[in-house]
């Protein structure tokens, strides 16, 4: 338990030093106590399939042609105006590298006259287009769509039992829904459920004596996740832990609170 307690201290300071961000899937280490061992999946941070995005500006796009026979299809550039949308369809691999691929939905105007003046023909509905990652990273579209990733809720305040706050830690996968308004208020917020596994001190009666065990538990609830402006992170997650009916634990299925400003509960 003392490793998780420094992990959930380490964790906590690189957030708030604006180490958050997006990371490559990595398996996590195996806790220690109860023996809770999990892995951790993938983030789709970067995976766009079936999410609705709209980009707040002009930009530059290739458009696939789809008829073209062989791995690396042949593309030419066109303008999507500001405020076109697309849904995400996957990865398409070409001149060897992949890049997120798009359905184009919706053609804005041409405010401005921005595609007009780049001499570059307009993207048309249900064109198959390509965005650069690094494009989508600078200047973040509006999302929306599935969402899923990985939990992590290293201290909790209990609102009945004990009422008390402890450091038992849990670490679950999450599935909800993202609403991403970076392109308009800087703003990117998750709604999720999670459930994974908790290891949880509970005291004990050993000998006559008074001993704090850890014990593997299931944790669940709902959770809200944001980011404002890609960088700073805030998370208010609501939970409870579940553990044998044989422990005598005081907060068994009782709910509590977990909030947090510049940690980033999700991985």
């Amino acid at each position: 338990m003392k490793v998780l307690h420094r992990l959930g201290l380490v964790l906590c300071m690189a957030a708030l030093a604006g180490a958050a961000g997006a990371q490559a899937p990595t398996p996590a280490a195996p806790a220690s106590g109860a023996g809770m061992a999990t892995v951790t999946p993938p983030n789709d941070r970067e995976n766009y399939l079936s999410d609705r995005v709209k980009f707040q500006f002009t930009t530059s796009v290739s458009v696939v042609q789809m008829t073209a026979v062989g791995a690396d299809k042949p593309v030419i550039a066109a303008c999507a105006p500001a405020f076109s949308t697309f849904k995400g369809v996957g990865k398409l691999r070409v001149d060897g590298q992949e890049h997120p691929a798009f359905m184009v939905g919706y053609v804005a105007p041409d405010r401005g006259d921005r595609c007009k003046a780049s001499g570059l023909p307009l993207v048309r509905v249900d064109d198959v287009v390509l965005v650069r990652q690094s494009l989508i990273t600078a200047t973040p579209p509006d999302r929306y769509g599935l969402t899923y990733g990985t939990l992590i809720v290293p201290y909790k305040m209990q609102l009945k039992g004990d009422r008390g706050t402890s450091g038992s830690a849990s670490l679950g996968g999450y599935l909800g829904f993202r609403q991403d308004r970076s392109g308009i208020t800087g703003l990117a917020l998750q709604y999720v459920f999670f459930a994974g596994a908790a290891s949880i001190p509970v005291v004990q009666n050993v000998d006559g004596q008074a001993v704090s065990q850890d014990v593997t538990g299931l944790s669940y609830g709902v959770a809200l996740l944001g980011t404002v402006k890609d960088t700073f992170q805030l998370g208010l997650v609501i939970g409870a832990d579940r553990v044998n009916r044989n422990v005598k634990y005081a907060n068994n299925n009782k709910p509590w609170l977990a909030f947090s400003l510049g940690f980033d509960f999700s991985n």
